[in-house]
């Protein structure tokens, strides 16, 4: 009887964590999740402004204004001077003006080909 206990436990434990694993590849904009770093939330730094990115992706944007050409998940590796960067999107990714939004409060960026999240100033 205790085995039967046993791998029922084990078998409600392991449907668990799929359950988990689907939840965090449908999440659209792939932030919120958990960054492996000692960052506390995904972010963006452009324009030597640093951007809380956000789940928001009903935007209008504009125009690219630039990419992710530094990527770490190492926050001391941060310095001053450290711009483009990102601790959770790839070199590459591209940077853009949203209509009608200063980007020294929010811009976006393009997490997949025509699909958008906005990042907020922190």
């Amino acid at each position: 009887m205790k085995k039967v206990i046993i791998l029922f436990l084990i078998i409600l434990t392991a449907c668990s964590n799929a359950n988990n694993a689907g939840h965090l590849k449908n999440n659209p904009a792939n932030v919120d999740v958990n960054v492996e770093s000692s960052f506390p939330y995904p972010l963006v730094i452009w324009d030597n402004q640093k951007y809380k990115v956000t789940t928001d992706e009903k935007i209008n944007i504009n125009k690219v204004i630039g990419e992710i050409l530094n990527y770490s998940t190492d926050e001391t590796k941060i310095e001053e001077d450290t711009d483009n960067f990102s601790n959770y999107y790839s070199k590459g990714t591209q940077i853009w003006s949203i209509q009608g939004i200063d980007t020294k409060q929010a811009v976006a960026i393009e997490y997949e080909k025509n699909k958008y999240v906005k990042a907020i100033v922190e």
